[in-house]
Order: C-alpha cells, then structure tokens, then sequence
C-alpha cells in the first residue's frame, strides 16, 4: 500500500463529502496526496436494472415478487449477510430465533457458508415450516437491488458491507446492523453516527442473542421511537442514490492538504 500511494498522484474513494467530509479531510492528511471522492456508483435504480435484465426476476425470482406484492407497505424486514460472512450455526439459530420474536413478515437471503457439512443445518429445526405464510427464505443468489426498491420493504438487516450498504441506503432502508469482519463495524458505526441504522448488542466475543436481534428489529421498523431512524435512512436516499451528482460533482470535490 505504502508503495502504490507514494506511485500515485491522486486517490480516488468511494464516498461523498455530505457523507464523509471529516474522513476525507484526514485521509488527505495521512496520505499526503488530493482525496477525490468518487460518490458512491450506486447500481442503476431498480426499473432499468428490470429493463435490461429482463431474465433477473424469473423464478424462484417471481415467488419473491409475488409474496412481497402481497405484503402491507414498509412491513418486511430483509436479511442478508452478504456471500463472504461467516458466523456460527449457533448464531444463525439466534437470528432466525430473534426473527420469531421479533414477529416480523421477512425476507431472508441466506447463504450456506462454503466448507459447512452438508448434515449441518443453518435455520433451527421447523424454522421454514413454521413461518410458512410469515416469510421467505430464499436460497441462493436473490436480486437484492429489485428486492430493496420493492415497496414492501421496510427495513435492511445487513453485515454492513459498503456495497450492501449503498443498496440499503440509495432506496432509503433503515438498517438494522449485524457487523461481522474487515471494514463492516467501521461501516456501522459511521452509518449509527448518521442516525440511519441501529447495531444489535454484542457480547466481547462477538455473539449476539435473539432478544437483542428482536428488539433492534421492532424499534427500526415498528417502534414511535425508531421514526428519527427510518427519517435518517430517507434523507440519505437522495445522497446515496444521486447518479447524475456521480457524474458531475467530484470534478470539484478535490480535497487537498
């Protein structure tokens, strides 16, 4: 790193003043080079993306859509945590437990971690059966842009990978946030110190319970208290979803030392 920056004369960085002006100041500090934040290259919306992948949506797509057109507005809680997190069976089961208690309609993106026994299973035994009619698991790849953008959504519980993030925030989703590893606690804290989302409680080593899943679950979505949150995450849609500012607006955001 130390090599390539000294090779550079200019770093680019995947942000915005409006988001991150102390950051970029300091950046600029450390690296001694002019930081030009790039905006955050959000995906195109919603409707293109249909438009130009008219294939993104069949099934199992379509069962999604179906359900989630059924739903209340802003009534379903979307879970996922990326391909790259992994966390312990025993931490899936208190998400899926949390989700029960927080008796929220979801939609859950789940992935089977890479290298787990296949006679291992991720969700408590008659978590599906159970919530039949409550939610979806879906798993497997999942067209997360359509599924943010849909109406029905409302609320992202995510590992706070930036990209998740951008997706979350550019359709103006408060965020229920579960950081696992690198940069995503990072991530989160910036995100709580914006007022968009709420991080679950953790434990020193990390774990979490279905309690502290539920509660932060209900007061993002549900709670008269949780209304400064969902306000947050709905003024940070127009940054974060601001393509033609993409365009225009770094040529003279250049910040130097």
């Amino acid at each position: 790193m130390g090599i390539t920056l000294e090779s550079v004369q200019v770093v680019l960085v995947r942000t915005c003043p409006e988001v991150d002006s102390d950051w970029l100041q300091l950046l600029c500090e450390l690296y001694g080079k002019p930081i030009l934040p790039t905006g955050f290259l959000p995906p195109p919306a919603a409707q293109e993306a249909v438009d130009q992948t008219p294939t993104a949506i069949t099934s199992p797509g379509a069962d999604i859509f179906e359900w989630l057109d059924r739903q209340a507005p802003s009534s379903v809680l979307y879970v996922a945590l990326g391909s790259e997190t992994v966390i312990s069976v025993d931490l899936f089961h208190e998400l899926a437990l949390g989700r029960d208690l927080s008796r929220l309609p979801f939609l859950w993106a789940l992935r089977r971690p890479a290298g787990l026994p296949p006679n291992v299973d991720l969700l408590p035994e008659g978590f599906e059966a159970r919530t039949t009619g409550q939610g979806i698991v879906a798993k497997g790849w999942v067209p997360q842009q359509e599924i943010l953008a849909h109406p029905a959504i409302g609320g992202f519980l995510t590992h706070c990978g930036w990209s998740s993030l951008v997706e979350g925030l550019r359709h103006g989703r408060p965020l229920v946030m579960l950081p696992v590893f690198a940069d995503q606690g990072l991530n989160a804290r910036l995100m709580r110190a914006r007022g968009c989302g709420v991080e679950v409680p953790r434990e020193e080593d990390g774990a979490f319970t279905r309690e502290g899943v539920a509660e932060v679950a209900r007061h993002v979505m549900v709670d008269k208290a949780g209304k400064e949150v969902w306000t947050a995450a709905r003024g940070m849609e127009v940054v974060f979803g601001d393509q033609a500012g993409e365009v225009r607006g770094p040529v003279g955001a250049v910040v130097s030392g």
